[in-house]
């Protein structure tokens, strides 16, 4: 008896209010096998109750979900009997016959409000946001009564009556204070096991006697925040990269429990995040991904995906220390709970999911990239919750948590900042939404949230069937779909001469020539190192008219990298370098290097590449576009530096910073000077120019000179730094360390023994560094 005054009395409302009508008493988002319609589909549906002891007409009741257009749909001349139900498919079919109805529109398995509004258009009822899973129904305990519950039972057109399922008041979430968690089983004759560390609730596990206390555990212990994740010893490059003990870890709540009889589990697994700390509403300013699971899952020595394991001790190192993180496939793929919850705490989604690593290098840093799966067997088969807040995509299949690749040691946000740039140009992007992840209620640091390049990025980006589109990786590999059309191109460009016009047009018949020119653009500005043999993936549909467009992603090894991918790299002749070892292969620039030979697309690369330094590429256009990341990131690298300990202190994460900055003001004119002398060109239609105070803040003269000529410095002071001399082919010439040039100080050079032609002069220090054009003439 007093189980049931708890359900009668304790549950939490729902905008219940006493003497309504008819109620929405169970609904279904994700319908796979409980109820057909007509058609023979499994449908979305609603179940009404009337709660009364007469006959209603819903005659211009109306059902929606959109609360700025209740009446999305409207209910025809029909009449629900006293106590009676009435089913409504929710299929967007939109038919009013009688005999089975179906409305304007769908469910979100995500989680949307419902509204139910009567023949006045007074809002009479509705339900909250609820994530559900496929076949799982949100249905009132007692018909027409104030509390809810999910269940694997549903009941639709029927009396709620259910033999499982737990009920718990306080969703995942921000809590100010702490609580006393309840969790009231709908069946007196289960048992209710759970546990606190992300582990699967067993027999074994604690059993529920009395509410669980839910507190400020924030500054308690850290556990699997402890285990190194990448190996502590090995070659000396291993310690760019090595796993440190972290400074401090903030801890969340997770709780995962579900029922038993006799030792049988019962119905599904609840998992729960809370945190509770008055301060996490201004904690963060971005979204906080919580995913728990079984620790073993991802730490255990022969199959944790996230720690080196027993593939380390087989393969030891290539370069990078090969790991369990580099297994790929099915067979490595872990169950995880995934919650994402707003910056103010609302969850967007909450499902189980599927989770693999991600990446190779950037696998074997401390900090790990993976990708997640939504499927129909571990929750839902899809999201339409708007992650990026992209109009353009309704459902997401997949995404990825990246921990910015190989630029995990320096800014954290690169690639996603040049996808940013190169936004305005013909190309695809990978839309972005930094995060805050915690796996099993410890901090695990800034991950950026990444649409994956995939059949269901097509999909649901652009309407393209799964079973419709071809994506090709290095050399034509085949990752979806068919490659002849592309190999034969690549025998057609072999054997055919391009600059003869019938054969270029032939060739633009199959590949997007605009997109293939920004593509190769974006990458050669950006001085791209890993590319062209890498980071290269093309795609087209299956329809005749379809042409071959090129997608750019994985930019960490450029824009200011390092030396191999400096502002002034000779990037063209990087580009059509004829190699056969890693970062070139023969097979990975032919495209390129067979169309220049036609003097229409030699013309068109060229101008666009002028417009783009003018437009895309505009000093101040970037400049301001690094400030916002770095306005982004700032308030939450601290932490996220206490946690990793890359880049080693907040001081180095903002001279990464300076160095971006420097790239974006310095690469203009060095792009320029590339173009014109690998074209030999006279004029070019961009006018290079330099911001007045790095331009007279040292002198070369004379220009032009033989080879004998003097650098001046006219502000302050530079100390301890290195001055190099680059030729146009990207070739450092000479170089010189710990120089001191002292204001109104002068350096002479003797550089009688070089060729003529242009160089380029570099220098760098701490408090500066710079660049001038020479030209020798003998």
């Amino acid at each position: 008896m007093k189980e049931t005054l708890i359900i009668l009395f304790f549950f939490l409302s729902i905008n219940y209010v006493n003497g309504q009508n008819v109620v929405i008493n169970e609904f279904m988002a994700s319908n796979s096998t409980t109820i057909e319609d007509e058609d023979g589909d499994f449908s979305d549906w609603i179940e009404l109750y009337n709660t009364t002891n007469s006959t209603i007409s819903l005659l211009n009741y109306s059902f929606s979900d959109d609360s700025n257009n209740l009446n999305k749909w409207i209910f025809p001349e029909i009449s629900i009997s006293p106590h009676g139900y009435l089913l409504v498919f929710a299929s967007n079919k939109n038919t009013l016959d009688t005999i089975e109805l179906h409305t304007n529109f769908k469910i979100s398995s995500t989680g949307e409000e419902l509204y139910l509004s009567n023949n006045i258009g007074t809002l009479i009822n509705q339900t909250n946001s609820i994530n559900l899973s496929t076949d799982e129904s949100y249905a009132r305990i007692i018909d027409g009564g104030p509390s809810w519950v999910e269940t694997n039972t549903p009941t639709p057109d029927s009396i709620n009556i259910f033999n499982t399922g737990i009920y718990n008041a306080h969703t995942s979430g921000f809590y100010n204070n702490s609580f006393e968690l309840d969790l009231i089983k709908l069946n007196k004759n289960q048992q209710i096991h759970y546990t606190l560390n992300g582990e699967i609730p067993t027999i074994n596990s604690y059993m529920y006697t009395h509410p669980i206390n839910i507190s400020n555990n924030s500054q308690t212990p850290y556990s699997i925040s402890g285990i190194p994740t990448t190996p502590l010893s090995g070659p000396s490059h291993l310690y760019d990269f090595i796993w440190q003990v972290p400074t401090s870890v903030y801890k969340c709540n997770v709780v995962r429990y579900a029922a038993f009889e006799q030792g049988i589990l019962q119905g599904k697994i609840y998992s729960k995040t809370y945190f509770v700390d008055p301060g996490v509403n201004n904690k963060y300013e971005i979204p906080i991904v919580s995913i728990i699971t079984d620790s073993l899952n991802l730490f255990d020595y022969d199959t944790g995906i996230y720690v080196p394991g027993k593939r380390f001790d087989e393969d030891g190192f290539n370069w990078w220390p090969v790991g369990n993180y580099h297994n790929r496939g099915l067979l490595w793929e872990r169950d995880v709970h995934i919650t994402l919850l707003t910056h103010f705490g609302g969850i967007g989604f909450e499902t189980n999911a599927g989770m693999r690593m991600k990446g190779y290098g950037s696998a074997s840093n401390p900090q790990k990239s993976f990708n997640v799966y939504f499927r129909e067997e571990y929750g839902i088969k899809k999201t339409s919750y708007p992650i990026f807040n992209n109009p353009q995509t309704e459902y997401y299949k997949r995404f990825t948590l990246r921990n910015s690749g190989n630029d995990f040691i320096y800014s954290h946000f690169k690639d996603v900042m040049l996808q940013d740039v190169m936004s305005i140009m013909d190309l695809e992007k990978q839309d972005f939404k930094p995060s805050i992840l915690f796996i099993n209620g410890e901090y695990w640091g800034i991950h950026n949230i990444r649409e994956k390049y995939d059949k269901y990025y097509f999909k649901y980006k652009y309407g393209i069937d799964e079973n419709e589109i071809n994506i090709l990786g290095i050399c034509g590999i085949p990752e979806e779909g068919s490659n002849l059309d592309y190999n034969n191109l690549i025998d057609f460009i072999e054997q055919n001469d391009l600059s003869i016009g019938a054969n270029y047009s032939h060739v633009s018949n199959k590949i997007d020539i605009n997109n293939f020119i920004d593509f190769q653009i974006a990458e050669i500005y950006f001085a791209n190192y890993d590319w062209p043999c890498n980071n290269f993936k093309i795609w087209k549909d299956n329809q005749p008219d379809s042409k071959w467009r090129f997608l750019i992603y994985d930019l960490d090894l450029s824009f200011g990298y390092s030396a191999n991918s400096s502002y002034s790299t000779a990037s063209m002749e990087h580009a059509l370098r004829v190699e056969n070892y890693w970062p070139h292969c023969g097979c990975s620039n032919i495209l390129l290097r067979k169309l220049l030979e036609n003097e229409d697309f030699k013309n068109l690369f060229i101008s666009k590449f002028a417009n783009h330094l003018r437009t895309t590429f505009d000093v101040d256009r970037i400049i301001n576009i690094i400030d916002e990341f770095e306005s982004t990131y700032e308030n939450i690298i601290e932490e996220h530096i206490n946690r990793w300990k890359y880049p080693a202190t907040v001081s180095d994460w903002e001279n990464e910073i300076l160095i971006l900055k420097e790239f974006a003001k310095n690469r203009p004119c060095n792009m320029s000077f590339n173009i014109m002398s690998f074209f030999n060109l006279t004029n070019f239609d961009f006018d290079c120019f330099v911001e007045s105070d790095e331009a007279n803040r040292f002198i070369v003269g004379p220009i032009p000179n033989n080879g004998y000529f003097f650098v001046s410095n006219n502000d302050l002071n530079i100390t301890n730094s290195t001055i190099t001399i680059i030729n146009i082919h990207g070739q450092v010439v000479y170089n010189e360390n710990s120089i001191d040039l002292m204001k109104g100080e002068k350096k002479y050079f003797d550089l009688t023994n070089l060729s003529n032609g242009t160089y380029i002069l570099q220098i760098i220090s701490n408090n500066y560094s710079g660049q001038k054009k020479i030209i020798l003439l003998n």
